[in-house]
């Protein structure tokens, strides 16, 4: 009877000690495989705060080459010029968020034909302090083309207008 009291205690510390393992790699083993995997949605976030920081370093007359912006494939990055409330570019394609009201902005937007797509996204960065963009495409403000990967652009601030051209792939 001994053997099987030993044996019961046995197997049950081992499942407790796999199931405390299973849960300690659950939790740290999910935060581990994000910052080595980011989610791509993620990717795009940073991407944008990114360029919002560099933005908002620029001087007049400065140009960046090469700045390397993921993009969510579905998705792409508007520019809205500064205005109380313009739609994006002068095909008037998208409406402008509300948080973009009398400010210029750029925006992650789903690629579709919603003239909404814009309005309710969660990636948004304002800049009050320039009057607009000369983007790659300026009748529908889109700025990339290229979605699902990271895409190379070229900035230029020059008298409060920021250009943004995507450089075509070599």
């Amino acid at each position: 009877m001994t053997g099987l009291n030993m044996s019961i205690k046995t197997v049950t510390g081992l499942l407790i000690g796999i199931a405390l393992l299973l849960f300690v790699l659950g939790t740290f083993g999910n935060a581990i495989m994000n910052m080595i995997f980011p989610d791509v949605s993620q990717l795009t976030e940073e991407s944008l705060n990114t360029l919002e920081e560099i933005i908002m370093d620029m001087e007049d007359g400065e140009k960046i080459e090469d700045y390397l912006f993921y993009i969510n494939d579905g998705y792409q990055l508007v520019a809205f010029n500064k205005s109380a409330n313009g739609k994006s570019g002068n095909a008037n394609l998208y409406e402008r968020p509300t948080t973009c009201f009398n400010k210029a902005c750029l925006v992650i937007c789903k690629d579709n034909d919603n003239i909404n797509a814009c309005k309710n996204s969660n990636f948004i960065s304002s800049f009050g302090e320039f009057n607009g963009f000369d983007e790659t495409n300026p009748s529908s403000g889109i700025v990339t083309k290229v979605q699902g990967k990271y895409i190379s652009l070229d900035l230029e601030m020059n008298e409060l207008i920021l250009s943004i051209k995507e450089v075509d792939e070599k």
